[in-house]
């Protein structure tokens, strides 16, 4: 796991975030075997499914919204075969890592 708020300069340095002086790793980042299987963390819905390319980009990936709440899930790094916009359940699989 790395940390949220991880200065990340070493990394991106010659990447377009890095020479920007976006640096700071504003996330949480969970790392596993590629191909495992992303599931929904909650019922939901995916409202983005799409792809950001570049060296040292997020690649495919998902943005989540759990019901009812007022918050959104980023998911990154994923394999191409994610799901698309629209309704998904709890335990429901949503993606595998790329």
């Amino acid at each position: 796991i790395s940390r949220y708020g991880e200065d990340r300069i070493a990394m991106l340095s010659d990447t377009p975030s890095g020479k920007a002086g976006r640096t700071i790793h504003m996330a949480v980042d969970i790392f596993s075997k590629s191909l495992e299987p992303v599931m929904a963390p909650a019922d939901g819905e995916i409202v983005v499914s799409d792809y950001e390319s570049g060296f040292g980009e997020y690649g495919n990936y998902l943005i989540f919204k759990p019901k009812s709440a007022d918050f959104y899930i980023f998911f990154g790094h994923l394999s191409k075969d994610k799901k698309t916009k629209g309704p998904v359940k709890k335990g429901e699989i949503i993606a595998h890592l790329g």
